[in-house]
């Protein structure tokens, strides 16, 4: 199959959203057209989580969403396939290229991918076998490209929640599917619930969304949404106003996931943030508690250090202090 370089002004442009950008990426296939859904999760999960992951992407897919996934066992696959599925494209964002994939055992579905319309988007230069840090590196692009991204059944570990934490510092929409409590599999998803990911049972949570950002038209009934041409997106700055007029008009909003920072969290309440995470706590809930705070003022202030590069989520999800010289 033939490869693409995408590179400069043929790079989507969402990825300037990203602090360090890729120079490249090589594409197999097309890039199917927006708004994209990213759907990902563990690759040990229940047969129940894999089933609910393909039923969402096959749903998603038949109401003109475009499904976004890593091509990993479990979820991610289950993703593609539910896409598949539907007769839609689907976008795979993977680690190493399409010559020599990760997971090889994958090939054949990555191949189906880019026959059916879809693509095989990789960056470039790694090898197979990859590394911790590609995955990351991956799970940015991943992020960055989705117009909203869902977890669904994951454990406290996956690199799912890597990929939740870029969504959030890029101020996508984070959603999550609730587990049973006694489902050690789904305590991923659970916490990221509790870090403020929107609840999410059915495509149409998502749906919703997209229209409410105007990536999305719906008509009246599931059998009746379908997709509108996404204008072309202004720059980070328009948008930023944009939102805050459409705050001060009464519209709907979270500031977590749409990034709409504002004027920041007060100082005070920053600060007692800051002492939380110094004093080691690395959860949203365990900070509210040890600060006194709500999990709005919280969660503002926890984007506002991580915009500044002093707070953010290491390989495991947890909330972490990386400032310096504060107290």
């Amino acid at each position: 199959m033939r490869c693409s370089i995408l590179c400069a002004d043929t790079l989507p442009h969402r990825l300037g959203d990203l602090a360090r950008p890729p120079e490249a990426l090589h594409l197999w296939g097309t890039l199917p057209p927006r708004p994209y859904v990213a759907l990902v999760g563990s690759r040990k999960v229940t047969r129940e989580g894999l089933e609910y992951a393909r039923r969402l992407a096959r749903e998603l897919s038949e109401a003109g969403v475009t499904v976004v996934s890593g091509g990993a066992v479990g979820i991610d696959a289950a993703a593609h396939e539910g896409a598949l599925e539907a007769r839609a494209p689907t976008l795979v964002v993977a680690p190493c290229g399409l010559e020599k994939p990760y997971p090889s055992k994958h090939t054949g579905l990555f191949q189906r991918v880019v026959a059916e319309g879809g693509g095989y988007l990789a960056l470039p230069g790694v090898q197979p076998g990859p590394r911790s840090e590609h995955f990351h590196r991956r799970n940015a692009v991943l992020a960055a490209l989705c117009d909203a991204l869902v977890v669904g059944e994951a454990n406290l570990r996956s690199g799912s929640r890597n990929a939740a934490m870029h969504a959030r510092r890029l101020g996508r929409a984070v959603f999550a599917v609730p587990s049973a409590a006694w489902n050690e599999r789904g305590r991923g998803s659970n916490q990221e619930l509790r870090n403020g990911a929107r609840w999410l049972e059915e495509a149409r949570d998502v749906l919703r969304y997209l229209q409410e950002v105007g990536q999305y038209l719906a008509a009246s009934g599931m059998g009746a949404e379908r997709p509108c041409a996404v204008p072309t997106e202004p720059s980070r700055r328009s948008r930023r106003s944009g939102r805050r007029s459409a705050s001060r008009a009464g519209a709907p909003s979270r500031q977590l996931e749409l990034g709409a920072v504002g004027s920041g969290a007060p100082a005070a309440v920053t600060r007692a943030v800051e002492r939380a995470l110094r004093a080691g706590k690395c959860h949203v809930d365990a900070i509210c508690e040890h600060a006194a705070l709500d999990a709005g003022d919280v969660n503002a202030a926890l984007l506002e250090l991580t915009l500044r590069g002093d707070a953010g989520e290491d390989a495991r999800g947890l909330l972490r202090w990386y400032g310096r010289g504060r107290g």
